[in-house]
């Protein structure tokens, strides 16, 4: 049996406080995505085009029609973004020191 990769759940695992569990349609793989993610540009893209595809009512899962190495891409990419943000919010942050 394959080792699971960063991010992969077994089926009937509830979601994690703070992400969500999306199913990657192609090879029936489950994710745990945070939550923050799915306000991200990439994702939306997913998002817009599992809509197209499935429709928006239905239960369980977040399908995603796409391959599990693209998936992996696009949370790569959402997250080496995200790490930039926050370092150019916070740049060489520093307390001040009062006496």
């Amino acid at each position: 049996m394959a080792r699971k990769q960063k991010g992969e759940v077994k089926r009937g695992t509830p979601a994690a406080k703070g992400t969500v569990t999306v199913m990657i349609a192609e090879e029936q793989q489950r994710f745990a995505v945070p939550l923050e993610y799915l306000s991200h540009p990439l994702f939306a893209e997913l998002l817009e085009e599992a809509a197209a595809e499935y429709g928006f009512s239905h239960s369980g899962a977040i399908a995603i029609p796409c391959a599990v190495d693209h998936f992996r891409r696009v949370l790569h990419n959402i997250e080496r973004d995200l790490r930039r943000r926050r370092r150019r919010r916070h740049p060489n942050f520093t307390l001040p020191i009062t006496k």
